[in-house]
């Protein structure tokens, strides 16, 4: 599963990736720095299905959260 932050979200939706890549994000820069808290949250749920969680973060939505 792949979180990204606005910056992240919108570039990482132009990519492509193998099939079964789930993408989850935040559009607007509204909800800057939300992603980072969305990826720790969603992680723990991902550890009890054995899911791979990657996060794309940029530093000024990273130290809005963290």
């Amino acid at each position: 599963m792949l979180y990204g932050d606005t910056g992240g979200f919108i570039n990482s939706s132009q990519a492509e990736f193998p099939a079964g890549v789930i993408m989850h994000g935040c559009v607007n820069l509204g909800s800057l720095g939300a992603g980072f808290g969305m990826f720790v949250g969603a992680n723990f749920a991902n550890e009890t299905l054995c899911r791979r969680s990657v996060s794309i973060q940029g530093e000024g939505a990273f130290m809005m959260s963290a």
